[in-house]
């Protein structure tokens, strides 16, 4: 029997994010919220029944690019969203999301400084057997990047196939997922996946927005498991 570790995530801070929850709940999935912290309120008490089933993490606070900020702004934004997740919640918080993806190894220390344990990005890479940095983990599927060439190339590159055997491949999927819907496309590339590559003991991210997923109007899908 094959077995892999699949980690949902989820980012940012919007009013969906309590169905997102429930539902994740009603499947038995504890899921992780990346969350800003700067609209926090739009939750409401709906932050404590997130933080009764999952992992809630910091996303910052206005959900700032740290690259561009001063070392005073960065420490600012993780202790700042640190403190108040950590209040409201009830609960240490020790993982992170870099908004948009973005990241320097400075950036990485105050991550570190902070008393963050882990920080996931935006990287797009094959199923991973070990996490080799903690305060750079990447993702295997994104729905901003369910359509990006390199998501292919990755998964053939796990799979060992020939770049020619990639690009037939890509081709077809992508005439075959244009226009579906976040759920829809994830399934269907993790059953390609499952069925070219051994996935024994390989961790998987899987990283959706749930205002996308309303934005879609794709929460049907999901609910229809």
């Amino acid at each position: 029997m094959r077995t892999f570790i699949a980690i949902i995530t989820l980012d940012d801070t919007c009013r969906e994010n309590i169905r997102a929850a429930k539902l994740l709940e009603r499947y038995g999935i504890q899921g992780v919220f990346f969350l800003t912290t700067a609209n926090l309120k739009v939750l409401k008490d709906g932050i404590e029944d997130i933080a009764m089933m999952h992992e809630v993490g910091s996303h910052t606070h206005t959900h700032a690019d740290l690259t561009v900020l001063s070392k005073e702004e960065v420490y600012y934004e993780l202790r700042h969203s640190k403190e108040i997740l950590r209040v409201t919640t009830n609960k240490e918080v020790i993982l992170f999301a870099y908004p948009h993806g973005r990241f320097t190894e400075e950036v990485k220390k105050a991550v570190r400084d902070v008393g963050y344990l882990v920080a996931r990005t935006a990287t797009v890479k094959p199923p991973i057997k070990e996490i080799t940095d903690p305060y750079e983990v990447p993702i295997f599927i994104s729905e901003y990047l369910l359509m990006n060439k390199s998501l292919m190339y990755n998964i053939a590159k796990f799979a060992k196939l020939r770049i020619l055997e990639a690009r037939l491949a890509w081709r077809t999927l992508k005439e075959k997922l244009q226009g579906r819907d976040p759920y829809s496309i994830t399934l269907t590339l993790l059953h390609l996946l499952e069925g070219i590559a051994n996935l024994n003991n390989h961790l998987l991210i899987l990283n959706f927005h749930v205002w996308f997923i309303e934005r879609l109007s794709a929460w049907r899908r999901f609910e229809e498991i």
